[in-house]
């Protein structure tokens, strides 16, 4: 397959076998921050063969190889859409049971890697700056809602939808929303300890006497991070002996 952009660098016969511990975050931009909100510590295991040795200059380095420095995910514009680039083999690993487990210091495993892929893809789907939030936090979760249908509206119920796509709870709100009147609204919601990720909304509307008249999919998103919501001020990784350390800024 060919990538699109000027890149090139080493594969699979010069940095093969890159399991446990083998990139870095880097996660100073607020537009990709979505994609580690999974994430919980700034070392990733992942499945990587080979990394980049060049690549565009408008280009964003996202992970980089703990051993050498040199990125293995990268963002770049292209046209009217965007590039991802990545020396990971997610693919193959998935299909043969080795996608990215690596133990935690209390032995259980942890998929840093399907958790990563989860994540960059509904990132992907439309690249913006996420709200994000911490786990168990009391959030206020803004979000815009259109009546689509000929009736009016008097009841919204908000769903939201874990990262791995499971409902975990909902919340009704009393509307008056005529016919093609869109309003911008929010709600509070107490997040979970766990479930880190990229979270979706839906919501259905209901008319005065209960009937459900519309739901729509995916209106909303937010990240829930344990790491992002801690360096929310600025966060950089820096290379010390061939390794990454998260430093945090305060700016």
């Amino acid at each position: 397959m060919t990538i699109r952009g000027e890149v090139s660098g080493y594969g699979w016969g010069e940095d093969q076998s890159c399991v446990f511990g083998t990139a870095s975050l880097d996660m100073h931009s607020p537009l990709h921050r979505p994609i580690f909100a999974g994430q919980d510590d700034a070392i990733v295991g992942a499945n990587i063969d080979g990394y980049f040795t060049s690549w565009p200059e408008n280009a964003t380095i996202l992970m980089s190889r703990r051993n050498t420095g040199w990125p293995a995910l990268l963002e770049y514009p292209y046209g009217n859409g965007r590039v991802i680039a990545t020396t990971m083999y997610s693919d193959w690993a998935y299909t043969h049971g080795q996608a990215g487990w690596r133990r935690r210091p209390d032995n259980r495993p942890k998929a840093d890697e399907m958790r990563l892929i989860r994540d960059l893809l509904k990132w992907a789907k439309d690249p913006q700056v996420l709200n994000e939030y911490a786990p168990s936090e009391l959030a206020t979760i803004p979000i815009a809602i259109t009546n689509k249908d000929n009736v009016t509206a008097e009841k919204a119920v908000y769903s939201l939808i874990t990262p791995d796509g499971n409902l975990s709870g909902t919340v009704n709100a009393s509307i008056s929303l005529l016919p093609g009147e869109s309003i911008d609204t929010a709600f509070e919601y107490l997040l979970p300890e766990n479930n880190t990720g990229v979270w979706y909304v839906d919501y259905a509307l209901y008319d005065t006497n209960g009937n459900l008249t519309q739901i729509t999919y995916e209106a909303e998103r937010f990240s829930v991070s344990s790491i992002g919501h801690l360096y929310k001020d600025k966060v950089t990784v820096t290379p010390d002996e061939s390794r990454y350390i998260l430093t945090v800024a305060n700016v």
